[in-house]
Parts: structure tokens; C-alpha cells; sequence
């Protein structure tokens, strides 16, 4: 039985007892106030009057119960606020996995214009193949800066692979790189795989040549960069070197490429 049946009973009875307590005490009344012959009438009074009054109170509960519970109330039988709009339910958010993310990605390799005769690159990360050197921004080739750029993050591969790095710089050349190129590097590359390093910002002897990351290379034209025509004679510093060291770009087409390089001369030995 539920809360409100309970109290519906309880009500129900209520009211019917106190309708034959006052049908009892009228009948008392009658009795008292005529004869013996008047027995039978007063007490077909009192049962009268208390079967209506049992009537009467059966018939207020049943209202009671229709008015206060005829249903259970949901939130759609609630009254809405006058000049209200149904409100919307509110949309599941996107799948992150879906939705686009909005960030600022630097590229692989970052370039920095100095001035006209000077260019600071920033590698991210150093490219470990020709597909990968060929997928970064500047390896369109546009500029003889970025050949530069692009030709000491080649030589630095040779350090753990020396086919990949042959096929770099055989890429930034426009040919493949011939036998007496690849002795020329293992001549002046064997034992000494950390000179291509020393071009970049935070090496030095005392750790070994070890670069600081990002990968920091910066590249200059000095006062006779092109004095012969359609190439390019720039420089780069060491940091295990007391002068610059020199690499030149020839033209051509739309594009500049590996011609020469003296790029792997004698350093300070690391420690």
C-alpha cells in the first residue's frame, strides 16, 4: 500500500466514524424523548442516518483519490511559463578523434631571413632519407641558402647510415653520387662522422660536438659569393674551426644544386 492510500483510508474512516457518532447521538437524542412506541422509528432513524453517512464519506474519498492521483505525473504535465519555447536538447559533442585540431605547426625545417646575404635554418628533426629531405619545405632548391642548409643535415647521416646519405646528397647534386665521391667522403668521414655536426648551434669540442636541439645552422654569402656566374660560393662556421668553411651551388633552371663542397676539413678533436 502506498503512502497516500494509507492516508486516503485512514481519512475514509475518519469521517465515517464521526458520521455514526452523530447518527448515534440523534438517535440517543429521539429515544430519550419518546415512548416505548416510538422505539422502532428512532431506530430505523439512526441506521438511516448512519448507512447515508457511510454512503457520504465512501463517496468523498473516492473524489479525493480521482482529484489528487489519477496518474503519475511526468515533467511534460508540469505547467510551462507563460511565453516560453520548448527547450532544446542539447547536441552530443564531436568525436574528438573527428574534430579538427587547431594548433601552429613549425615545419621540419624553419627558414630565417637574416639579411639578404644571410640565412639561420632550423631542423626540427635532421632527415634520415631522401624521401624525408625531399618532403621538407625548403627542398624546393629555390635559393643556394638552402642547398647549403639541406647538404650539412645530408653529411650528418653518414654518421649511421652511408647510403642514405649518399643518396641525399646525390639528390641535391641532380645526379648520383659517383665511386670516387663516395671515397672522398670515406676519406675524410672515417673516425671523424662528428664534423657535419659541428656546423650547428650548440656544439663545441668539450661535448663531443653534440648539437643542441632544434637543429640551428646558420648561412652566409660573403663579399665574393658570386662572382662567377650562375654559382654561388657561401659559407658556414664551425664550431671546431677558426675560419669559415665553404660549399658551392651552381644554377640550374629554377633551382640550385650541390657543385662543390670543402665542408669536411680538419676540426679540433672532440673530447
Amino acid at each position: 500500500m502506498t503512502p497516500i492510500d494509507d492516508i486516503l483510508k485512514k481519512a475514509g474512516k475518519a469521517i465515517r466514524n464521526t458520521a455514526k457518532e452523530a447518527a448515534d447521538t440523534a438517535g440517543s437524542a429521539l429515544k430519550e424523548n419518546i415512548g416505548k412506541t416510538g422505539k422502532q422509528l428512532s431506530d430505523t432513524v439512526v441506521n438511516t442516518a448512519a448507512d447515508k453517512a457511510k454512503a457520504a464519506a465512501e463517496t468523498a474519498e473516492n473524489k479525493i483519490r480521482e482529484a489528487i492521483s489519477p496518474k503519475k505525473t511526468g515533467i511534460k504535465d508540469f505547467p510551462r511559463p507563460m511565453n516560453s519555447q520548448p527547450v532544446k536538447a542539447a547536441e552530443p559533442p564531436e568525436n574528438p578523434k573527428d574534430a579538427p585540431v587547431e594548433q601552429q605547426e613549425l615545419s621540419a625545417a624553419e627558414e630565417i631571413r637574416n639579411s639578404d646575404s644571410s640565412y639561420t635554418y632550423v631542423f626540427g628533426a635532421l632527415p634520415q632519407n631522401r624521401a624525408e629531405l625531399e618532403g621538407l619545405s625548403i627542398a624546393d632548391l629555390s635559393s643556394p641558402f638552402r642547398c647549403a642548409a639541406l647538404t650539412v643535415a645530408a653529411l650528418c647521416r653518414y654518421r649511421n647510415s652511408k647510403d642514405d646519405c649518399h643518396e641525399m646528397l646525390g639528390a641535391l647534386k641532380g645526379s648520383a653520387y659517383t665511386p670516387f665521391e663516395r671515397q672522398f667522403l670515406r676519406d675524410r668521414l672515417a673516425g671523424k662522422e662528428s664534423i657535419p655536426f659541428s656546423y650547428f648551434t650548440g656544439s663545441a669540442p668539450e661535448n663531443g660536438y653534440t648539437p643542441s636541439e632544434p637543429y640551428t645552422l646558420t648561412v652566409t654569402a660573403g663579399k665574393a659569393a658570386y662572382d662567377r656566374s650562375g654559382h654561388a660560393t657561401l659559407e658556414l662556421i664551425s664550431s671546431g674551426a677558426e675560419s669559415p668553411k665553404r660549399i658551392t651551388l651552381i644554377k640550374n633552371g629554377d633551382k640550385w644544386q650541390l657543385y662543390d663542397q670543402a665542408l669536411l676539413a680538419m676540426i679540433k678533436s672532440p673530447q
